[in-house]
């Protein structure tokens, strides 16, 4: 029992399919769920399996109507959320699934609702997570968000420019790279061996005078 949460999701299974492993044995189970409510654990009636426990739904205090602050907290998250996901490749990913008209309609939801989809696109741990879920307030509840998806754009713009700087340094080391090729190339060419080339071509000077008329001096 002390695994279970006391505020969790009321959710109607839609499917089940078994998780195998590559050697065949059933190793969990994958669902896919929808959501219904937000409820509350009141009581264990009884510890199974299955688990029978007495729920209440959950309900949201200062949301109706919204006042100026909780609606700043809500446009502010849903603008961090868009800013993310001009940063961030897997938000655009996602963001492709859903379209502008669905933006538009959670912006117009209760706080709670922009709360927890706003959250649910995190990376965030399951405390955090939990702590938004289990938050009553609007404004607690929405600010909680917010700090989540403002710690997810920073994250994002870290990643961003660590993958950047990675990709500059690859650059660099690949204009290096063809660029000791090509010396490589005109040494060969000029007969240099050495890195230098600076003895070999001068052998190379001495061999051609050799064979010609001049004088003692210029030899030596």
């Amino acid at each position: 029992m002390e695994v279970l949460c006391r505020v969790g999701t009321r959710a109607k299974v839609m499917q089940a399919m078994p998780v195998v492993s590559q050697s065949g044995q059933q190793v969990g189970l994958q669902m896919l769920v929808n959501g219904i409510d937000i409820v509350r654990m009141e009581e264990v009636l009884q510890k199974g399996p299955p688990l029978q426990v007495k729920i209440s739904q959950v309900k949201y205090e200062n949301e109706d109507p919204p006042d100026d602050m909780l609606k700043a907290t809500m446009n502010e998250t849903m603008q961090t959320i868009k800013e993310i996901m001009k940063v961030n490749p897997g938000f655009r990913e996602y963001a492709s699934l859903i379209n502008q008209s669905y933006y538009d309609r959670v912006e117009k939801m209760k706080a709670h609702v922009v709360a927890h989809f706003a959250a649910a696109l995190t990376s965030a741990d399951g405390i955090d997570l939990q702590k938004v879920l289990e938050a009553t307030n609007a404004q607690d509840k929405s600010r909680l968000a917010l700090e989540l998806v403002k710690k997810e754009l920073e994250l994002s713009k870290l990643q961003q420019k660590i993958a950047s700087q990675i990709e500059d340094k690859m650059n660099k080391h690949q204009r290096e790279f063809m660029l000791r090729e090509q010396l490589k190339s005109i040494k060969k060419e000029l007969g240099i061996d050495k890195d230098d080339g600076s003895d070999a071509l001068l052998q190379k000077f001495k061999q051609r005078l050799e064979e010609k008329t001049v004088p003692k001096e210029v030899k030596e």
